[in-house]
């Protein structure tokens, strides 16, 4: 099978280690988009070629080789200092849809029957079948 490739695709993490260079090695992985790295401005910018093709959810993984405190203050200065710069209304979507969703089906409001529940479940109750 004939290996596929795309001129514009970020190089193989193999082929960015084989250069030496661990300085031009960080700017190719931020230049291709696999880290966020730098001050808030700088993140901040590298955010925008993600919202420039239409991304607008992120989900990222934190560096294992941190302090737990260092994590928190990484956190807290995304939250404080980026996270506005490109969510400016912080009300998140779902909780705008609950706020005005219309129920289904009329609430239930009646008393449980007054009997002895099961506290754990039947064997049958996990079989397959």
């Amino acid at each position: 099978m004939e290996a596929i490739t795309w001129p514009d695709a970020p190089l193989m993490l193999k082929d960015l280690i084989a250069g030496g260079d661990p300085d031009e090695f960080l700017d190719q992985l931020i230049e291709a988009g696999i880290m966020l790295v730098g001050n808030p401005e700088e993140v901040s910018a590298q955010l925008e070629s993600y919202k420039s093709v239409g991304c607008d959810q992120l989900v990222f993984g934190m560096p294992q080789d941190l302090h737990p405190d260092e994590i928190l203050e990484l956190l807290e200065v995304f939250g404080d200092q980026v996270i506005p710069e490109h969510d400016p209304d912080r009300t998140h979507s779902t909780d705008r849809y609950r706020a005005t969703a219309v129920p289904k089906y009329e609430a239930f409001n009646h008393p449980l029957p007054d009997i002895t529940w099961p506290t754990v479940l039947p064997i049958t109750a996990t079989e397959l079948g």
